[in-house]
Parts: structure tokens; sequence; C-alpha cells
């Protein structure tokens, strides 16, 4: 008699089945792994272009505003331009560049909390008591970031003027002027009236790094120290410009120009168009264009077309093609300090 129990399990076929089911559902748990995270890129992508967008708009938008302030009075000093463009100057560090970038120049009196101010006599207000003619030492409470040769604005409710620094002692908290105060300028019994303020100039500009590009700012100085003009060469390895936004890889800008004296804008207009004009222009119009910083290679090569500006759509193609995706924003910024009287 055979008493050996009969065995059960699976055959081959149950086995590949099993088998065959198991990979499509890890297949499908896959696919959903990797379309989440692909999911996730692009809004992480997304979410980091709009934030350097905003950034980059808000110190735009900062020193547009401030552009022409020199004081009460409202006029600019002899040979001072507060607003300058130029249009598609090829992006610092490229041998060619197909899509050049516009380059702005921003000039005002620094009034930051912690700028250089003068030390006002008892009981004049801050900001208040008179600069009289023929004077040339002063001193300061803030010294701020003014040095040797750097330039100065004296201001009152009649007008400005410019004039350049000698000497600065420390120790006494006393500013040298390299030549005297032409005339007196007296707050005409207004708080805010006469002022000896700082004169800062800001150029912005994109320019290529090791990474793609970047909105870039130099400050009152050129790399050979020297005031800062706003056609002079970009340099990125200038002391004075500083890398203030990764991705911002075209800035294209229009003046919104007032032809007729009534106040209103007629033109948007390009800096060539605008000439020498700029006391004309009451707004300006900035476009950027902006890229994500790494390049994600599992999604597809950006092919698209980008309608910057009237005079010019930047095609993808027409440049390397890579893996970055990118958005384009647009803001208007009204001058405060524009108008007839500049």
């Amino acid at each position: 008699m055979n008493t050996m129990k009969k065995l059960y399990g699976f055959s081959l076929v149950e086995l590949m089945i099993a088998m065959t089911i198991s990979l499509v559902l890890m297949l499908g748990v896959a696919t959903i792994m990797i379309n989440t995270k692909r999911t996730y890129n692009v809004q992480q992508d997304k979410t980091q272009v709009q934030e350097n967008a905003r950034f980059a708009m808000e110190f735009l938008n900062k020193h547009l505003r401030m552009s022409g302030y020199f004081g009460c009075s409202g006029t600019v000093p002899t040979n001072i331009t507060p607003l300058q463009g130029q249009d598609n100057i090829s992006r610092a560090n490229l041998v060619t560049d197909l899509y050049p970038s516009d380059v702005i120049l921003v000039s005002f009196i620094d009034s930051e909390q912690a700028a250089f101010s003068v030390l006002h006599e008892s009981p004049a207000p801050l900001n208040a008591s008179p600069l009289q003619a023929g004077q040339k030492v002063f001193t300061f409470t803030n010294r701020g970031e003014l040095f040797p040769n750097d330039q100065v604005i004296a201001s009152d409710c009649g007008g400005s003027d410019r004039y350049e620094v000698e000497s600065i002692d420390d120790t006494s908290n006393q500013v040298t002027l390299k030549t005297s105060l032409v005339r007196t300028y007296s707050n005409g019994n207004q708080s805010y009236g006469a002022q000896l303020g700082r004169l800062v100039t800001y150029r912005y500009f994109v320019a290529a790094t090791d990474d793609g590009f970047s909105l870039f700012r130099d400050k009152d100085k050129n790399a050979s120290n020297s005031s800062l003009k706003f056609n002079d060469p970009l340099d990125t390895n200038s002391e004075n410009v500083e890398e203030l936004i990764q991705g911002v890889e075209n800035m294209q800008i229009r003046y919104g120009v007032d032809t007729d004296s009534d106040g209103a804008i007629n033109q948007y207009q390009t800096s060539t168009q605008v000439n020498n004009n700029w006391n004309n222009v009451i707004s300006v119009r900035i476009t950027l264009l902006v890229n994500t910083i790494k390049e994600r290679l599992d999604q597809e090569e950006d092919t698209g077309t980008y309608v910057l500006d009237p005079n010019l759509t930047y095609n993808s193609n027409g440049a390397p093609i890579d893996h970055r995706r990118r958005i384009i924003f647009t803001t208007t910024v009204m001058l405060r300090n524009n108008s007839t009287t500049m």
C-alpha cells in the first residue's frame, strides 16, 4: 500500500503568469513614480523661474523709480542723464551672440537709511540747514559707502549741482570736496530742502556664466574705477560688478515717451529711437526671458519661440538646443522723477 502523499505546488505556467503580472505591476508603479518625479521637477523649475524673475524685477523696479531723484527741486544737475539705455548689446563673455540683450543705467541721490548724510547744526532739522557758498568741508553723521573721488549732489528746492569728494577723515567725521559750493543751498523754510547726498549710478545687463546666463549690476565705477557710463564695456570680472539673479537669459526694454509734453505716453520706443530725448521718458517696460538653471535631460529639448519685443523673436533653434524651460515676464515701471522738469 502506497502511503506517500501527493505533492502540490505551482506549475511552471502559473509561475510565469505570476511573474508577468508582478512585472506589469512593478512597471506601473515605476511609471507612476517617474511621472510624479517629473511633474514635481516641472513645478519646482517653474517656481524657481518665477522666484528669480520676481527678484530681478524688484531690483529693477526699485532703482527705476528712484532714477532722477536729486532733491526737492526735481531738476537734474548739469552733465548728468539719470536714465540711459542701449539696444541689443552683445552679452558679456560671449564671442558671438545670436540674441543680444539691452542695457539700462539709472542715477539718483542715495537715500537709504545708512547712506552718507551731513550733520546739521541745531536747531535745524535733518537735511534742512543751509549749505553755505564757498564751503567745502562738512561733518557727516553717516559715511555710508562714500569714498574719495565719489560724486555728491548738493541740492535745495531751487536746483542741484554735482561735486567730487577729495578726502574723508573718519577720525573727525569730515568730508572735503575738491571744489567749494558755488552757491548757498537753503532749506527755504522746508524741512526737506537743502541736502548733500552721494550720487549713485547702477547699470543692469545680462552676461554669460559657467551655468548659463545671469542678470548683473555694476555700481558707480567701471572696471577702470572711473565714473560709470552707460556705454562702458560689460566686464563681469570688475570688482564693481555683482551677479544678481541666475537664469536671466535676455532683457529687452522699451521706453514710454511723452512726445507732446502732456504727461501721457504716446509711444514705446527703443533706446535708439529715444536718441537723446531721455527727459521725455516717463515709463519703462521691461521684458525678461528667464530659464531654469538646471537642465532636465529627461524632458524634451526646448525648441520654442519667444517674442520678447516686436524687434526680437528669440528662437531656441537658433541657439544651442538644451533641456531648459523658459518663461517670459514683462512689467512696466512709471518713473516718479521724470517729467518735463528733467
